[in-house]
């Protein structure tokens, strides 16, 4: 009857499912998102034909910081010494070595400042256990022709958090 041929058919169903299980699990295929583009068609990586130089070039620098919070804005320094480096792409790591400071890549508007520095204050408060923070002490910029690669109204920070004073940023450029 009709049961009969619906459980058939569920039943054949089945077995294949449960066959395909026995056999394993498929392997997974990977694929890069289709919306990424090659940024340096000849590279060897890529299968071109041109040797590829990587340089490393590394700067420690000092900012002076005049209270807590600051921000200092360093976005153009960083951006002289990767024209000093000479490197047209590759990255650009920044590294705060004082837990009391941080990075961060945001606008540089007084207004949003503010909000910040009202937040910190919040965080920082009453029934608070330790120093609020913001940022991280690392932080990895593109350099895409010879530029820093930052949004339009971007800026590179350095966040003062626990003291002011003169504070080390060491600065990092790789690539090529």
């Amino acid at each position: 009857g009709p049961l009969t041929r619906l459980s058939t058919k569920a039943g054949r169903q089945w077995r294949r499912a449960r066959n395909n299980l026995a056999a394993g699990p498929e392997p997974v295929r990977i694929a890069g998102p289709p919306s990424c583009a090659r940024v340096s068609p000849e590279s060897p990586a890529l299968g071109g034909r041109r040797s590829v130089h990587v340089r490393t070039h590394q700067v420690e620098c000092s900012f002076n910081t005049e209270a807590v919070p600051d921000f200092v804005d360093i976005t153009e320094r960083v951006q002289e010494l990767l024209d000093e480096s000479r490197i047209g792409a590759g990255q650009v790591t920044l590294f705060s070595p004082s837990a009391g400071c941080s990075l961060i890549a945001n606008e540089f508007e007084s207004g949003l400042l503010k909000d910040i520095e009202t937040t910190l204050a919040r965080l920082a408060g009453p029934g608070s256990n330790g120093r609020p923070s913001i940022g991280t002490t690392s932080l990895v910029v593109p350099a895409v022709a010879g530029r820093l690669r930052l949004g339009t109204w971007q800026r590179v920070l350095l966040v003062e958090l626990e003291a002011a004073g003169s504070r080390s940023v060491i600065v990092q450029i790789v690539g090529e």
